[in-house]
């Protein structure tokens, strides 16, 4: 019970910025008094205080604020769940919710979503972006339907059905240096040598560790990022070396900067993912089975 009134607390204080309880108590349509008395029994129920309380202001704790994004996620997960049941019609509609890193192999998804709609116009897909980590917390949180992850070697989902996609994506670095860019390729000798701007994730990513024979902190990494934008940018001031896969920015705009490839090549695969045993809604499920139908691969 107290967990759905922090629930909407939640949506007031996104509102409301600093949260004052006669405004909860007016579009609860609840008195101040049974706020308070809501709120304090939760706290006792939690063994956490969850907000500082002033003369006429009330702010979020540490703890308040880790429940207050719990909430939001819930009411997500709820509010979707709400729409795909509620749903009642002859035509096949809904939401579907896809995350993905960043890949030029996604334009094999994205054109069969694109054929999927002119057949389906009322199904809507939800894209998001994100890492890998982000991938997987919103699949395992049951916020997203499916998502796309990538591999080097073999497929490691092991808690993921998946469906290959019809794609490889290339590593290497993205230069202005005219030394590098002089070079064919690009060998570990001299990727260790050089200033690199790296994803969040290369730390933990076990092929580039294999195809370097060593760990990964042997590099001079001098940034990281999550989306590959922001890098760029860092590139062109001049700050190091990007280090992504092919064709996620076009070169063309800046001659200046040129993509050179890692040898020997280190290739990575994207496989379209979803969690075992997961129950997808109407319109996940055609599409699914219209994925699986162009794709003519078969996953797991």
């Amino acid at each position: 019970m107290y967990i759905i009134f922090f629930v909407f607390y939640a949506i007031l204080w996104l509102r409301y910025k600093t949260a004052v309880s006669p405004k909860a108590s007016e579009v609860l349509h609840i008195t101040q008094p049974t706020i308070s008395r809501a709120f304090k029994e939760l706290e006792d129920e939690l063994g956490q205080i969850l907000f500082e309380r002033g003369a006429r202001s009330i702010s979020l704790t540490y703890a308040g604020e880790l429940l207050y994004h719990r909430a939001l996620t819930i009411l997500e997960l709820f509010n979707q769940t709400k729409a795909e049941v509620s749903a009642k019609c002859d035509t096949l509609q809904g939401t579907v919710k896809i995350v993905a890193g960043e890949s030029l192999g996604n334009k094999v998804l994205t054109d069969l979503l694109a054929k999927f709609h002119k057949i389906y116009p009322k199904v809507r897909i939800d894209l998001a972006s994100g890492d890998e980590n982000y991938v997987r917390y919103l699949l395992k949180s049951g916020l997203a339907d499916f998502g796309i992850l990538y591999f080097s070697t073999g497929v490691g989902f092991d808690d993921f059905d998946y469906v290959l996609l019809k794609h490889q994506d290339p590593w290497g670095i993205i230069t202005s240096d005219p030394k590098l860019k002089a070079l064919p390729y690009i060998e570990a000798k001299l990727l260790k040598k050089i200033h690199l701007i790296c994803s969040n994730q290369i730390f933990h990513n076990d092929e580039l560790k294999s195809w370097l024979s060593c760990p990964i902190s042997s590099l001079k990494v001098v940034a990281t990022y999550e989306l590959i934008y922001n890098a760029y940018l860092l590139t062109q001031s001049g700050f190091g070396n990007l280090l992504c896969f092919k064709d996620l920015v076009n070169l063309e705009v800046q001659n200046t900067f040129k993509f050179i490839p890692l040898d020997p090549p280190l290739l990575v695969q994207s496989a379209i993912v979803w969690p075992k045993a997961y129950r997808h809604s109407e319109a996940a499920n055609y599409l699914l089975n219209f994925l699986k139908k162009n794709l003519q691969l078969k996953g797991n």
